[in-house]
């Protein structure tokens, strides 16, 4: 039986799709007809026990007949010592994929450690936080911040000291209370990392914010929190104010307006009064519609997407008004006259 020749298999049409080629040592080839032209697929045929197999050695022209016949030179090779070179293709394949994984593992191990702050909090401000601004302003204050002291640092790296000096760098500058608002952004932030991966795995010696007291750092002339009760007297004050800077600016000649103190715009003083009336967040009073407010039945209802709060914690307001409520509410301003005095009287 003759060699299969490269010319005999360049020689070979569509008109031999289905043909077996076949030579000296159990070599025998398939032609079939693909979209890139005439290919021949390669095997060779052994037996193993009592059964015939057919070992696959390559297919011609993507792999050359030199190599072909040196792929059923070593499954002979095999066979001789006792060796299933189908079972053994298995194990190969097999043991590469594995050895594949290892070192893709090994890869993205390599690359975890490489995660910097600027990388977590990217994540965390995607997937961990949704503020109603959007995050806008948590962007903000890491761009500030956080970004150019340590966004380059490896997670694995930061240390309590690190969290230290962001605190003392934006107490320094004397904004304590954003200092404290800051220190619990990254409270957060490390918290929500330590119980994910592949953050988690990054912080195996603990969250650097469970380090750090905050207290020390903050002087102690510092208030949290004050209480501010405005009187009876500086309430009337305030809206004797209102009054004077309204005569007063349409009191100046039309050429001297331009340069005069303007007043507050009426609405200013509407939306003023309401919140001190009723203790509303400005938020709640500017996000408010006309059909949330019922005049006749003194009502304020305010839903609980306008509410500030805990994400699933928040309820519906419904705020009951005062004729004197109401009416600033509607528009009308002290429309019987009778702020002034009741002030007087309450201030008296």
């Amino acid at each position: 039986m003759a060699k299969i020749t490269i010319k005999e298999l360049e020689s070979l049409t569509a008109e031999d799709a289905g043909r077996i080629l076949r030579e000296d040592g159990n070599l025998a080839g398939r032609i079939s007809v693909r979209k890139d032209g005439v290919s021949v697929s390669f095997f060779y045929r052994y037996r193993w026990g009592d059964q015939n197999k057919e070992y696959a050695c390559g297919t011609w022209p993507r792999k050359s007949l030199t190599d072909i016949r040196k792929a059923r030179n070593q499954a002979r090779a095999l066979i001789d010592e006792q060796i299933n070179p189908n079972e053994q293709k298995k194990t190969a394949k097999a043991q590469a994929y594995a050895a594949a994984n290892v070192e893709a593992e090994q890869v993205k191990t390599a690359k975890v450690k490489t995660l910097t702050v600027q990388d977590l909090a990217k994540a965390w401000l995607l997937d961990g936080v949704a503020r109603k601004d959007g995050n806008a302003e948590l962007q903000r204050r890491f761009n500030k911040d956080l970004f150019p002291a340590l966004g380059k640092t490896a997670v694995s790296s930061v240390s309590e000291h690190d969290v230290r000096a962001l605190i003392r760098a934006v107490i320094n500058r004397g904004a304590h209370r954003q200092a404290i608002s800051f220190f619990a952004d990254l409270t957060q932030m490390f918290s929500w990392a330590r119980k994910r991966q592949p953050w988690r795995a990054l912080l195996l010696e603990g969250d650097p914010t469970e380090l750090v007291d905050i207290s020390p750092l903050i002087p102690a002339d510092y208030e949290a929190e004050r209480s501010r009760i405005l009187s009876p007297a500086e309430l009337l004050e305030l809206h004797t104010r209102f009054q004077q800077m309204t005569a007063d600016y349409d009191a100046l000649p039309a050429g001297q307006k331009y340069e005069g103190i303007r007043p507050l715009k009426k609405e200013t003083q509407l939306a003023l009064w309401i919140s001190l009336g009723t203790l509303c967040r400005i938020g709640e009073l500017l996000q408010t519609e006309w059909k949330s407010v019922d005049l006749d039945q003194h009502t304020w209802y305010i839903p609980s997407e306008n509410v500030k709060g805990t994400r699933g914690k928040k309820q519906d307001h419904h705020v009951f008004l005062s004729p004197l409520r109401a009416a600033f509410l509607s528009g009308t301003q002290d429309p019987d006259g009778t702020f002034p005095m009741v002030l007087s009287e309450q201030a008296g």
